[in-house]
């Protein structure tokens, strides 16, 4: 009898165990990307939308330190342009290892800055995304093993620097 007493508990508790799923999050105009990531939690995926169809620009400079998908809602609408211009525009630390950023329109950083810098990160994708009129597009500061592919980078502020790598150690 008290076997069966222990398996019960033993099940009870095996099952008050839950599994956590990342969540699906949404960012609509009006609303702050920012704040969306830092409320959610790593491995969450972010869509951020555009304005029901219609182009719409984000004006904020962001900061990914978990592990995230950082997406735009499909279509090519949706524009983050920096507030800050002397920051990136998107920037992924050490802790957003594994993040992706993707669909956007990346403008507006006219110091030495980039519109997305990878920063101490490994195996995050940047993809889809249009980055234009920066200081440099994309910039990987002493990060490695990460992937870059389907992005149009163009009118940087400084010519030839669409991707820029910089190893320090």
């Amino acid at each position: 009898m008290k076997l069966k007493g222990v398996f019960l508990i033993l099940v009870l508790c095996f099952l008050s165990v839950g599994t956590v799923s990342a969540a699906n999050l949404t960012v609509n105009p009006g609303g702050s990307i920012q704040s969306v990531i830092d409320n959610a939690s790593s491995n969450d995926t972010i869509t951020v939308n555009d304005n029901n169809g219609s182009a719409y620009t984000y004006n904020e400079n962001i900061v990914i330190n978990k592990k995230l998908t950082l997406q735009a809602k499909s279509g090519g609408l949706v524009a983050i342009r920096t507030l800050d211009s002397s920051l990136p525009t998107v920037r992924v630390t050490s802790n957003g290892n594994g993040s992706v950023i993707k669909g956007f329109t990346i403008k507006g950083v006219t110091s030495p800055s980039a519109g997305i810098l990878v920063d101490q990160c490994s195996k995050c994708t940047i993809s889809g995304n249009n980055i234009s009129n920066n200081y440099i597009g994309v910039q990987f500061q002493d990060s490695k093993n990460n992937t870059v592919f389907g992005n149009n980078l163009n009118a940087m502020i400084v010519e030839f620097m669409g991707i820029l790598q910089i190893i320090t150690s």
